[in-house]
């Protein structure tokens, strides 16, 4: 007996050993590595371009304006020829400021509010009509007529005491104060004027006594109006 295996059958003469066949191949690394490679790559590219967009943005931004425009305004202080320029918020009329007892048209919020506005004359000092309120000590009630005509296509209902502005040499501006005077029906409260009807009535001021007045300004819809009357009072 042989002292070597046989081979299987088939394979070689008897006794033959055939060695035991090699290992496969190992298979290539190499295609996973650029696999990776290319998606790392892939990565880095588009969040390169992530960022040059963000970059972009930021410096092509442009900050958000208000979309009502604001206008100025020269204002001449009485008394001295200086004109300084003033930021508005509501624009003057075309036809600019008036002397008292001129009308001036003016619009209000809707653009079918339309009020023809006549500052009348000016009454310094004005008389309380009640004896227990009266101006402060050292202060006096001045009072502005005025009329307002309705000449637009829609009832103006409206609070005149936040509409009309004194204004004195100094650039001082006054308020109206809800007082009463005798020399004339007070406007205080709300004032609602049909359409082609007209109210006339008075604003009145409380200002120290010894003011120089310069101006006086209205703007209908409590100061948001369109439009803004002035009538110079000293000049």
């Amino acid at each position: 007996m042989s002292q070597y295996p046989q081979g299987p059958q088939g394979y070689g003469p008897p006794g033959y050993y055939y060695p035991p066949p090699p290992p496969p191949p190992r298979k290539s690394s190499t295609p996973l590595i650029l696999l990776v490679l290319g998606i790392f790559i892939v990565v880095v590219a588009v969040s390169a371009g992530v960022l040059v967009a963000i970059n972009r943005s930021t410096v092509t931004a442009e900050p958000t304006t208000s979309a009502t425009p604001r206008t100025s305004k020269t204002v001449k202080t009485a008394g001295t020829g200086d004109e300084t320029e003033e930021p508005q918020e509501t624009a003057a009329p075309a036809e600019g400021a008036r002397r008292l007892g001129q009308a001036i048209e003016l619009h209000g919020i809707a653009e079918e509010t339309v009020v023809q506005v006549t500052a009348r004359r000016i009454i310094a000092p004005a008389r309380p009509a009640n004896q227990y309120i009266v101006p402060k000590e050292g202060s006096q009630y001045i009072a502005v007529e005025l009329v307002l005509k309705n000449v637009g296509e829609k009832l103006y209902n409206d609070a005149p005491t936040n509409s009309g502005k004194l204004i004195d040499v100094d650039g001082q501006q006054y308020n109206a104060a809800f007082a009463e005077v005798r020399d004339g029906v007070s406007l205080n409260g709300m004032v609602t004027v049909s359409v082609g009807d007209s109210r006339r009535g008075v604003l009145v001021y409380e200002v120290p006594k010894g003011t120089k007045l310069a101006k006086y300004q209205f703007v209908l819809d409590s100061g948001y109006g369109k439009d803004q009357g002035e009538w110079v009072i000293n000049g």
